[in-house]
């Protein structure tokens, strides 16, 4: 029987049935389609990342792999467009781009090495591809298409193993398929309505009044009211958001396609990597390069702030083309942390790359004595919820992760989203029956194909879920209990409302790095922070009957006083925050 390689969901690459199946992750077996692939006899590879070792090294690897190819891409950019901007002003608009592309060819990479040592000869169906099938408009683009696309995945995969063949590391067939790879093109519309045309008349008069040394605060993830307390305070009207995102980008233009990165490489991916670049490289830096620069120049922000104060610039390229043109003028750049995460995973792509294009930046609390940058705000997304309800709901917060592999961090990536349905599935399993009477899930907004609901239910028929109206807010105000499942912001926002909050996940997928583990002993000791989903359930069902007294007990109330005052400081202040953005 021939044995075939599936790369991707992409049904179209899947042979008849009577043929053996060797699934290259879970991200290939969509949970809707499960009649499907359990038809075939099939065998799924382990993720290379489950080795926590390796994805250590490879983090490492990577970050100064970046840090290079970030000063050669600089440089031949510069040359194709006749410019002679600064590594700082390259590494703000394409800095991003780079460490996305670095980490999504080097995962897809290791996932075909995986087949080396299988000495096996397979077949794959590929789909066909033009040169620009994989080209997208931006950064937002590219990051939806790469992490969710099973199309747009496939073409990479095909690109990928003709590497390999072409070494003879691995003896694949390629089998030409009949259909080609048609990737979507995204454009948000949400804002394209009758609210969107209100905003963009406002900013169009706040710009009238703007002077240009005024600095611009943007995305500050601010609330309303300290958004334009600190903007009145420099004598101008907020700007929330950007609304001028350019749209049309040109077509694909082979002419800016053409061009080499002088770079010597190390190895074989490297090699295929510097080739691959310049193809995957999306319009905004290319071939839209010069529309937006000139619509960001002509845009009515100030045309020589002091500063900017941003929480968020990754998905707007007319806002980074604007902020990276500025700092090569003198302004300064402030960022703001805008999640979970920051300050206690082990590693954090995001985190390294704010931090590094920054010339402060804005904590919930936590610092470090390495990077002077970093000053202790507080909770920038300061808000408020009414009394919380007496109930006897038990909320268990959910995480969905992209089933391909993008930005790399100290969390749950790609396949390894199954370990984690399973533990979830453990903890449901110890609760007492009583609790889990009244337990309910409250889902993550997207579910990147991977069937949660579906999946739950199928283990427990009286799963009850939150609506999708309901948002965390609500969630907390309607729990006797808590329970958040990963490392991100659902345990801060939580813990700074005093909302009984128990936390687990596994710390071998999501390590947290050595500063904070004094302050996680405590939490673990006090019964918040737990290792495993077991002791989890286990500890609720102690407490259930009178969670008031555990959590307002001395000793939980000492350990979150000092967890609050270094990762959800509640005394962010009007005044402190003028003091962050003094430079």
């Amino acid at each position: 029987m021939n044995k075939f390689l599936i790369t991707t969901a992409d049904e179209r690459t899947w042979p008849e049935q009577q043929h053996e199946l060797i699934f290259l992750g879970e991200w290939c077996k969509i949970y809707s389609r499960k009649e499907n692939w359990l038809k075939y006899k099939s065998h799924t590879l382990n993720y290379h990342w489950n080795n926590t070792a390796k994805f250590n090294k490879d983090f490492d690897y990577l970050k100064k792999l970046q840090k290079k190819l970030l000063l050669s891409v600089s440089n031949s950019l510069n040359e194709l467009h006749r410019t002679n901007f600064s590594n700082k002003y390259w590494e703000i608009l394409i800095g991003e781009f780079i460490m996305l592309v670095v980490q999504v060819i080097f995962d897809r990479w290791e996932n075909i090495k995986n087949l080396e040592d299988k000495n096996i000869e397979i077949n794959s169906i590929r789909l066909s591809y033009d040169d620009n099938s994989l080209v997208t408009n931006d950064l937002w683009e590219l990051q939806l298409l790469s992490s969710t696309n099973d199309s747009w995945n496939s073409g990479l995969y095909s690109m990928i193993i003709d590497e390999f063949i072409k070494n003879k590391s691995i003896k694949i067939n390629q089998i030409d398929g009949t259909d080609k790879i048609t990737p979507p093109i995204y454009f948000n519309k949400s804002l394209i309505n009758i609210k969107h045309y209100i905003l963009k008349f406002y900013q169009k008069i706040v710009g009238f009044f703007f002077n240009k040394n005024q600095p611009l605060i943007i995305n500050s993830y601010l609330n309303y009211f300290d958004d334009l307390l600190i903007n009145l305070k420099y004598k101008r009207l907020p700007l929330f958001i950007n609304l001028e995102k350019p749209i049309n980008l040109g077509e694909y233009d082979v002419g800016y396609r053409n061009w080499k990165i002088s770079f010597e490489p190390n190895n074989q991916f490297e090699e295929f990597l510097i080739k691959v670049i310049p193809v995957i490289m999306p319009k905004s830096y290319l071939e839209g390069f010069r529309k937006i620069s000139l619509k960001a120049e002509s845009s009515n922000f100030p045309q020589n702030p002091k500063f900017i104060f941003t929480s968020n610039i990754t998905s707007d390229e007319l806002l980074k083309n604007y902020i990276a043109s500025k700092i090569e003028k003198g302004s300064k750049l402030i960022c703001g942390q805008h999640g979970g995460g920051y300050g206690l995973a082990k590693l954090s792509s995001h985190e390294d790359h704010e931090i590094s294009i920054s010339d402060r930046y804005l904590s919930w609390g936590w610092h470090d004595i390495k990077r002077k940058k970093i000053f202790p705000l507080g909770m920038i997304k300061k808000s408020h919820i009414k009394k919380k309800i007496n109930t006897n709901n038990l909320t268990l917060v959910l995480n969905a992760n992209a089933r391909y592999g993008n930005f790399l961090w100290s969390n749950v990536i790609s396949s390894q989203w199954l370990l984690y349905f399973n533990d979830q599935c453990s903890f449901i399993s110890k609760l007492n029956n009583n609790i889990k009477d009244n337990l309910y899930v409250k889902m993550y907004h997207s579910d990147y194909d991977w069937g949660q609901s579906n999946r739950l239910i199928s283990f427990s028929k009286s799963i009850k879920f939150h609506p999708e109206s309901v948002n965390l807010k609500k969630a907390f105000q309607n729990s006797r209990i808590i329970v958040s499942t990963h490392n991100s912001t659902t345990f801060l926002e939580s813990i700074y409302f005093n909302i009984p909050t128990v936390i687990f996940w596994d710390i071998k997928i999501s390590p947290l790095r050595d500063s904070v583990n004094s302050i996680f002993n405590d939490l673990e000791k006090v019964g918040i922070f737990h290792k495993s989903p077991e002791s989890a359930a286990i500890h609720i069902n102690k407490v259930w009957q009178n969670v008031d007294k555990w959590w307002g007990s001395p000793e939980v109330i000492l350990v979150m006083s000092k967890f609050k005052d270094e990762y959800c400081k509640s005394d962010f202040s009007f005044k402190k925050l003028k003091e962050a953005l003094s430079m």
